[in-house]
């Protein structure tokens, strides 16, 4: 595939940023869009950028985003008196140093390719495959994305513009159900964020999914780790009230690897089946963005794991 020098008239420039933007920073990309002024020299790195992705590898790869990392370089000037790009401007400069970096962009390809892999291949090939047909807003948004898993959600401003999407409020609701029953549910309303609970989520189907013992055990931590963030996401939450009374001795267990695989073991014994379908079923649900029942099945997993043994030691000491 070749590409050749930048002759697109101004539409395609802006359609290029919009698609950035909106896979970058969502709606908050959205209503920056209209503050484009110029966008050439945006346009250009992103077409260096794509050159080098199209070539693969992983050191092609860094180069392409040290172009994209030059790419995000120009927007501030674009965006400087714009109020709605107010939201994005302030991550902006953490971004910039992060794709400067060419060692931290290593680490960050190999972990975050570990993790997310199938979502970042499928963004390269992608923008490359929009790009070479002229698909600017679609190459754009398969950059952003790109943008997004690598960096947008650890900038350390994040928090101030996030909203809980509609996936974690239904995976969160699910794992409340599942865990705890019907009546958690109401405490799904006061989530602040929950991106970290996906993240977590996601990291344990990917240990679920490799099988064996080992890998299952280590899916629980990380659900362990997003059980975690449950008490944080709804410390003020009036509908939540007396959920957590016996939580933190549930994410203590998760975090002893020997007390998982024994619990683990044990419970396979007795519930083999019922665990079975539900890291299986879990799996199934996430994969497809289910995750409502996805959340269920998680919520399950822990109920039997932990919770019922909570209740059951509760009930022997009163």
């Amino acid at each position: 595939m070749t590409f050749s020098c930048v002759t697109a008239a101004n539409v395609d420039v802006v359609e290029t940023i919009e698609g950035v933007l909106i896979g970058a920073f969502a709606d908050h990309g959205v209503a920056a869009v209209k503050c484009i002024q110029d966008g050439e020299e945006t346009f250009q790195e992103i077409e260096e950028s794509v050159k080098e992705l199209s070539k693969g590898g992983v050191t092609n790869i860094v180069n392409g985003l040290s172009h994209i990392g030059q790419a995000l370089e120009h927007l501030p000037e674009e965006f400087k008196d714009c109020q709605s790009a107010e939201a994005i401007l302030d991550d902006f400069k953490y971004l910039v140093e992060e794709f400067k970096n060419p060692k931290q962009l290593v680490v960050h390809v190999g972990y975050e390719i570990l993790w997310y892999g199938r979502s970042i291949y499928k963004d390269i090939t992608g923008a490359v495959a929009n790009f070479g047909e002229g698909h600017f807003k679609d190459a754009g948004v398969n950059v952003g994305d790109i943008i997004h898993i690598l960096l947008v959600q650890k900038a350390v401003n994040r928090p101030q513009y996030t909203i809980p999407t509609a996936e974690v409020e239904q995976l969160v609701e699910g794992i409340l159900v599942g865990t705890f029953g019907g009546d958690a549910k109401a405490a799904v309303e006061c989530l602040e964020d929950g991106e970290q609970i996906i993240v977590d989520i996601e990291k344990a189907i990917n240990e679920f999914e490799q099988g064996g013992v080992t890998h299952v055990v280590e899916g629980l931590k990380f659900i362990g780790e997003a059980l975690e963030e449950l008490p944080v996401e709804l410390q003020e939450c009036e509908a939540a009230e007396g959920l957590f009374d016996d939580f933190q001795h549930i994410i203590d267990e998760f975090k002893n690897p020997t007390e998982l695989a024994v619990h683990f073991a044990k419970e396979i014994l007795w519930h083999g089946k019922t665990i079975t379908k539900d890291v299986k079923n879990a799996q199934t649900h996430f994969n497809a963005k289910e995750f409502e029942p996805a959340g269920e099945d998680i919520g399950a997993i822990v109920k039997i794991l932990f919770v019922d043994k909570v209740t059951t030691f509760i009930k022997d000491q009163f």
